[in-house]
């Protein structure tokens, strides 16, 4: 999966050894949102998961959509 920039994005994060992350930050949440290749979809559809890691010792609140979160 690789992130993807969207009209809302209003920064982008940057670190050593990662690719740029196009991001909304707003005071209570950031969004990034991120796109699959096919082989990444097809594999999403026969096993109807996703993993997902983040760096560090502490594991903050977070939520993965489908949906746009900017449509309402």
């Amino acid at each position: 999966m690789d992130p993807i920039k969207f009209k809302e994005c209003n920064t982008t994060y940057v670190a050593d050894g990662c690719e740029d992350l196009p991001a909304y930050k707003d005071d209570t949440q950031i969004i990034s949102c991120w796109s699959m290749t096919l082989v990444e979809r097809f594999k999403v559809l026969i096993t109807g998961k996703i993993w997902y890691s983040v760096l560090g010792q502490q594991q903050p609140p977070v939520w993965i959509d489908v949906n746009n979160p900017f449509k309402k």
